[in-house]
């Protein structure tokens, strides 16, 4: 099921709303509005995925397939959070 936002496909329509996102943060309570949404998708495709996941696959990859995207959202955020916490540092007068 898709919707029928942007004719092109689901590639198209994530160019366009990271697009928007680094366009439109101009405004303060734009870029806030943003991260909201970007973090109630995240939690919907973080409940979504490994369920899609255990019905696709099948029975004997099931437990490995989880627990793979598991271990690669978590690292990417642990990732994540290694990166930010290197910047940090940086001086707060600019990017």
């Amino acid at each position: 099921m898709t919707l029928p936002i942007v004719p092109c496909g689901r590639h198209c329509f994530v160019m366009l709303m990271m697009s928007c996102h680094s366009v439109v943060p101009a405004w303060r309570q734009a870029c806030l509005v943003s991260q909201q949404v970007v973090s109630i998708a995240t939690g919907i495709a973080s409940m979504t995925v490994p369920v899609y996941i255990a019905e696709a696959s099948p029975p004997h990859l099931r437990g490995q397939l989880v627990t793979v995207n598991t271990l690669f959202i978590t690292g990417g955020q642990f990732t994540a959070s290694l990166i930010d916490g290197a910047f940090s540092y940086m001086q707060h007068g600019g990017w």
